[in-house]
């Protein structure tokens, strides 16, 4: 009771006054003092083992080039995580990533000039990236997007089947060097960033197939498709042993 007593006198008329002052501010919100302290030095935890938005793009591309060098992800992927992380640091810089909400970094992304789908890709590498920083890296308490809902992409409408004459009209009107490209997209199903990805070497005209490797198909997936008997037509005129079937000249 003595101590008490003494450091009841000795303590800082400041110092009583603040911790008056802010105990009637918090007591509207229904939070004490001990909840603000609290509240602020894991705050200050947080910014001690937090890194910038730099360091971040940094650590991210160096992980991404193992993986790629690894196998472990496509080229495609790689990449995108690069693109992305680039258009962060551009905007955030040297700011501590554990200062951000995700809500903040919603809107940011809300707002630039950008489609809904690359909008939401890059919103979905970001969350990738931050939780590598979380779960891996412990530099984060809590990653910002947990909990936060991407952006909504309208789905396609069902895609339109050309007819027969529909196809062969369109395949007449092309440039002559764009034709095993289209011809390719047309009879084989393969996504058009396979096709533009694709070499003659892939090409086997003796085996009426297409051997995709794993480094060019999506999710990393090897595929071997038919070529049908129309499609191998077409390609024997222009088939060679090496090259890209995407002509370096622009389509007209």
């Amino acid at each position: 009771m003595r101590k008490l007593g003494q450091d009841a006198v000795s303590l800082d008329a400041v110092l009583a006054e603040t911790a008056r002052d802010g105990a009637t501010r918090l007591k509207l919100f229904g939070k004490t003092l001990k909840d603000a302290i609290d509240f602020y030095l894991n705050h200050l935890n947080n910014l001690r083992h937090s890194i910038s938005a730099r360091e971040l793009e940094s650590r991210v591309i160096a992980e991404f080039n193992r993986r790629l060098a690894a196998g472990e992800i496509s080229k495609r992927h790689h990449t995108s995580m690069r693109e992305t992380v680039r258009k962060f640091v551009a905007k955030y810089g040297d700011t501590q990533i554990s200062t951000l909400t995700g809500s903040e970094i919603k809107a940011w992304l809300a707002g630039l000039p950008l489609v809904a789908k690359t909008r939401s890709r890059h919103f979905g590498y970001l969350n990738n990236a931050f939780t590598i920083a979380t779960k891996e890296w412990k530099v984060l308490a809590k990653s910002p997007f947990e909990e936060l809902e991407g952006f909504r992409v309208k789905k396609k409408e069902n895609v339109e089947i050309l007819t027969v004459d529909a196809m062969k009209a369109f395949l007449a009107a092309l440039d002559r060097d764009w034709l095993p490209f289209f011809a390719i997209s047309a009879f084989t199903g393969l996504r058009r960033a396979e096709v533009e990805r694709l070499d003659w070497s892939e090409i086997k005209l003796d085996r009426l197939l297409i051997d995709l490797p794993q480094s060019k198909g999506k999710n990393s997936r090897r595929k071997l498709i038919e070529i049908p008997a129309n499609l191998a037509a077409i390609l024997k005129p222009f088939a060679r042993e090496t090259g890209s079937v995407k002509p370096q000249k622009k389509l007209q």
